[in-house]
């Protein structure tokens, strides 16, 4: 009796998952103490290094890179990689100065970041793109990941930084 092959979906969850549980123990035992000591600021340009490859979405755009891919779902992430692109590099250099602005940046960052990542999956689940993303698949199982991770942590950063700001 043949063995039936898991769906595409179902093994892109399964990596996704695994790789959000990876991220998440790499934060908790090892990177965390290391910035535990600093001070926000410079846990906030930790957060966002990784997120400045985001870029790398513009090549969905390409035709002969991505050929299966639906030109809505090539344009709606390429659009949303250079849009958390250009916020997240403000809030590196804002981060970077200690300026003011820093906390209003990071939030933004973590709400334009968040929103355009869940309208992203929802494309992606209702284009069925999985089973189309070829050499695109890693990106969405290993970095996309990530940048949900650096999301999360940045507002974890944020929301410590304000509870410090209060205490003190």
């Amino acid at each position: 009796m043949p063995v039936s092959s898991p769906s595409a979906s179902l093994v892109f969850a399964i990596q996704f998952g695994f790789y959000l549980l990876v991220y998440a123990m790499l934060w908790r035992w090892f990177i965390e103490p290391l910035l535990r000591a600093r001070g926000a600021y410079e846990h906030l340009g930790w957060l966002v290094a990784p997120l400045l490859f985001q870029h790398v979405a513009l090549s969905t755009l390409v035709p002969d890179l991505a050929p299966a891919l639906p030109p809505v779902f090539s344009r709606a992430s390429s659009f949303s990689g250079l849009l958390n692109l250009a916020i997240d590099l403000a809030l590196l250099r804002a981060a970077h100065t200690m300026s003011p602005c820093t906390s209003m940046l990071g939030y933004l960052s973590w709400i334009a970041g968040a929103a355009s990542g869940a309208a992203i999956s929802f494309l992606a689940i209702s284009l069925n793109v999985f089973a189309k993303l070829g050499s695109y698949w890693y990106i969405a199982t290993a970095y996309v990941p990530l940048q949900f991770c650096c999301y999360f942590l940045i507002a974890v950063c944020l929301v410590e930084r304000r509870t410090d700001l209060k205490a003190g």
